[in-house]
């Protein structure tokens, strides 16, 4: 078990990994996020995520996609709800996102790197 407590996310086409990882924590996605209301399923995931980097006062949280083959609109839909919850914290809470993207997948470099409109001081995307 991870030191936020939570269990792994798995399904059949979608597993959702938390890894320790030094003074943050290592969300590795891995499959499909091809769902047709993926927020009713991840949202409240995250949200618990969201929940215990609070508590825990975790700075960081780093997001790999590399293994992910697919993620459609309404799952870059529910990422954007996750951070715009960060983006309503105070200041002293907020937590940053380093999003990990493959440079052999072209839709994760073109959509991932969107995300950082939403904050460039909070959102980092790294192209492996």
């Amino acid at each position: 078990m991870n030191r936020l407590n939570i269990e792994d996310y798995i399904t059949d086409s979608l597993s959702i990994n938390i890894i320790d990882k030094n003074d943050s924590i290592l969300i590795e996605f891995i499959g499909e996020i091809d769902m047709q209301d993926p927020e009713s399923l991840l949202l409240p995931f995250f949200e618990k995520i969201h929940n215990k980097l609070i508590e825990l006062e975790l700075k960081e949280i780093n997001l790999n996609f590399e293994k992910l083959n697919f993620l459609n609109s309404s799952g870059i839909k529910v990422l954007i709800k996750w951070i715009q919850l960060v983006l309503l914290l105070p200041e002293e809470r907020k937590y940053h996102f380093k999003i990990y993207a493959s440079s052999t997948i072209p839709w994760q470099i073109n959509s991932l790197k969107l995300l950082s409109i939403l904050s460039k001081t909070l959102i980092h995307v790294i192209i492996l």
